[in-house]
């Protein structure tokens, strides 16, 4: 998908909040892993987030870094004016500045000490290329932490897909050694994977919520299925167990710091 595509989908999501379940989960494993980060060092001063959607990370972001500057960008004005206004809600003293970006193609000037982005990276068309736009921001010895979808997710819906003849219209998802391959070389770099599982209910809700958070399956979204080979799909999966499991890789960069001779 092109970015004009990626933009109308997430424009067009309703009740993002409420189908994002599983990107709310991911949103605190990835807090929980920069609190420890920052545990041993100093706070970030300047932080970049990219994607941020209604607000989820952005949240977390605020309440583990108060006296930090944040930026949030996302490629949709429409889920970034969400975003604002959440935060014009929730945190009515806060400064936060709010930019309409594409996240593969930067147009900020460096230096940031964090830039963080939750369940966005799968949308890159070019991660690798996008890795290191974004590491030309950090300053020295800055930090990246990312979380995203890996190989593996959506296993139930690939197999009654599978079992129907039918293409699932998701993925492929990267492995983590592919992940960490397309990680800038200049610093140290680790991915570390999580498997969560969303109680869906049934087939039709799992596609309800995906539409809700504007992120339809491609398959299907260009090629409508039958009726008849749609209620397949989701009697297979229902059969299952109408649960869905989201491995979930987070990657944490961290830029070497600068070395200056005596």
């Amino acid at each position: 998908m092109n970015p004009s595509d990626i933009a109308r989908g997430f424009s067009r999501a309703t009740l993002y909040d409420e189908a994002a379940r599983v990107q709310a989960r991911t949103a605190i494993l990835l807090r929980d892993q920069l609190a420890g980060i920052y545990a041993a060092r100093a706070v970030p001063r300047r932080i970049l987030e990219i994607g941020s959607g209604t607000g989820l990370m952005t949240t977390a972001l605020l309440d583990l870094f108060p006296q930090s500057e944040l930026i949030v960008t996302d490629l949709s004005r429409d889920m970034l004016a969400r975003c604002r206004e959440k935060l014009r809600t929730q945190y009515p003293s806060k400064r936060v500045t709010c930019i309409a970006m594409d996240g593969e193609r930067p147009s900020l000037a460096p230096s940031f000490d964090l830039i963080c982005s939750n369940f966005c990276v799968q949308w890159f068309q070019n991660r690798r290329e996008s890795f290191r736009q974004l590491r030309r921001l950090l300053g020295d010895g800055g930090v990246m932490a990312f979380s995203t979808l890996a190989e593996g997710s959506f296993r139930e819906w690939h197999e009654a897909c599978a079992a129907a003849g039918i293409s699932a219209g998701f993925g492929p998802w990267p492995s983590l050694p592919s992940l960490q391959a397309e990680f800038p070389q200049d610093g140290e770099a680790t991915w570390t994977a999580y498997c969560l599982t969303d109680p869906v209910r049934s087939g039709r809700q799992f596609l309800r919520d995906i539409r809700r958070i504007g992120a339809a399956p491609s398959g299907i979204a260009k090629r409508p299925l039958s009726p008849q080979a749609l209620s397949h799909i989701l009697t297979l999966f229902d059969q299952a167990g109408a649960s869905m499991t989201y491995d979930v890789a987070i990657g944490i960069f961290h830029a070497q710091e600068a070395r200056y001779e005596s």
